[in-house]
């Protein structure tokens, strides 16, 4: 068999490529969470929460709940901005909550969970 004869079926029936997927448009962040005041206020609550969630007292060394992936900790509006923006730069508002608490989170939920510790 000759060396075109068994290209030929390669190329009668060549192989079929997944159509490309359109991309989700990302998400514009947020302006404020870039701005001066918020770093400073989130180092300043960051640093006083001794990196600590305030609802499961994990702290930032430990795992996430799939056991692979690092914990984050994440400032979290206790009162959303949404709801009222007078409050997003109170630091009273503010509360540490890992990833995993975070996300448990609903928006509308506006529990004090440093009033629970």
């Amino acid at each position: 068999m000759s060396f075109k004869k068994r290209l030929k079926p390669l190329y009668e029936n060549p192989p079929q490529r997944k159509p490309k997927t359109a991309k989700k448009p990302k998400r514009k962040r947020d302006p404020f969470y870039s701005s001066y005041e918020w770093k400073t206020l989130r180092y300043e609550v960051l640093k006083e929460s001794e990196g600590r969630c305030t609802l499961c007292g994990r702290s930032r060394n430990d795992f996430s709940v799939d056991g692979i992936t690092k914990l984050n900790l994440t400032v979290d509006h206790i009162t959303s901005r949404s709801v009222d923006p007078i409050k997003e730069l109170d630091k009273e508002n503010c509360q540490i909550l890992c990833t995993d608490c975070h996300e448990a989170k609903k928006v509308n939920d506006n529990t004090d969970f440093r009033a629970l510790g």
